[in-house]
């Protein structure tokens, strides 16, 4: 711990302030030495304003699969089961970025949606489908995903929808949206056996597809909120190549040099607001999220508490370099588990960040 007396007589103070435009490191070859040879320093970051342009929630890389509707056939082995003639894969790509929680929980929406508009409109013949045939654009509703007050994800499928679809979660999925405890034999899915609701009753035992027998709507989901595991962002952080004390971090298990000079949670704030009419719920919910946009100040001038750090020594230094960072949780396929990296910040061309650092000087 070190204590700084800012007020003191004979004490020197050096602000540094580097404006960057178009890359993640930050530098300085100094003619003259800032700092006085004959002093001991302490510093810290002053400020730090980064734009997030290039720091979507989910790493700039990923292309994975999380959910995909397949038909449900009675008779037909699991490992069978058929996509339908759309493509109603959900998935996360670069193709479309998400920098908030509520943005892409809004796209699951979607995707649920367009599905059911583009079903219906088709129709389903009792050829193709289980079940009676269904006439294009019957006025009836097959799935919705959205959320409860919680923050837990949900499907709300018709019987219709239960009885000719499943639904089916990679593993990526199931971890992302805490998909575990409804997801058997590789499916979600509804079937009602003597009046009995069952989400294991797709197998026959034989590995096929039972007959749904399901005559009302039900809801499934997760068994956790979705916050946290969604914006895969975890920190951002700013690295020195300075002579500092040495720092330990451990990460995955893994001992690793520490050169951070300050690191900063992406926290995962989230507000539900529910609806009530004539002294009961009417099933409406206004969610609010914490946004990380535009140009975001992660360190102010006016913090109260800032992180100090020892300089070794300030003998002839002229040279300062620094590194913006961004630590991300990725899902790791080969063990099923979310890990840690740190990648450098895309910094476009025609944008700049900020980095505020000040020095005092020991008593």
């Amino acid at each position: 711990m070190v204590n700084v007396k800012i007020n003191s007589h004979n004490v020197d103070q050096v602000t540094l302030n580097f404006i960057t435009k178009g890359s993640s490191t930050a530098s300085l070859m100094s003619r003259e030495t800032p700092l006085s040879n004959a002093l001991d320093y302490t510093f810290c970051c002053d400020n730090l304003t980064v734009p997030m342009s290039g720091l979507p929630i989910f790493p700039k890389g990923t292309n994975e699969a999380l959910l995909n509707i397949k038909r449900r056939i009675t008779g037909v082995a699991l490992v069978n089961l058929p996509n339908t003639e759309f493509n109603n894969v959900l998935t996360v790509s670069d193709a479309k970025l998400f920098y908030d929680t509520s943005s892409f929980i809004a796209e699951i929406a979607l995707w649920a949606n367009k599905f059911d508009k583009r079903r219906i409109a088709g129709g389903m013949n009792t050829a193709n489908y289980d079940g009676p045939t269904i006439a294009a654009g019957a006025n009836i509703d097959l799935l919705s995903v959205g959320i409860d007050a919680t923050g837990r994800l949900r499907f709300k499928g018709s019987s219709d929808f239960w009885n000719r679809f499943v639904i089916q979660p990679t593993e990526y999925g199931k971890k992302l949206f805490n998909l575990d405890g409804v997801t058997n034999d590789s499916y979600i899915s509804v079937t009602t056996v003597a009046g009995e609701l069952l989400l294991n009753g797709l197998n026959d035992g034989g590995g096929n597809t039972v007959v749904g027998g399901n005559n009302a709507t039900t809801t499934v989901g997760g068994s956790l909120p979705i916050y946290n595991n969604i914006d895969h962002r975890h920190e951002l952080i700013v690295e020195t190549f300075l002579s500092i004390p040495n720092q330990v971090e451990i990460r995955d298990n893994i001992q690793l040099s520490d050169r951070t000079v300050v690191r900063v949670p992406f926290l995962n704030e989230a507000r539900a607001t529910l609806s009530v009419v004539a002294g009961r719920l009417d099933g409406n919910l206004d969610l609010q999220t914490k946004s990380y946009v535009g140009r975001y100040p992660f360190v102010k001038k006016t913090d109260s508490q800032k992180n100090w750090l020892s300089l070794n020594t300030s003998y002839e230094l002229r040279y300062f370099v620094f590194q913006l960072l961004c630590s991300y949780r990725y899902f790791d396929i080969a063990t099923n588990t979310f890990k840690l990296r740190k990648e450098s910040v895309p910094i476009d061309t025609n944008d700049f960040w900020e980095l505020g650092l000040r020095f005092v000087s020991l008593i």
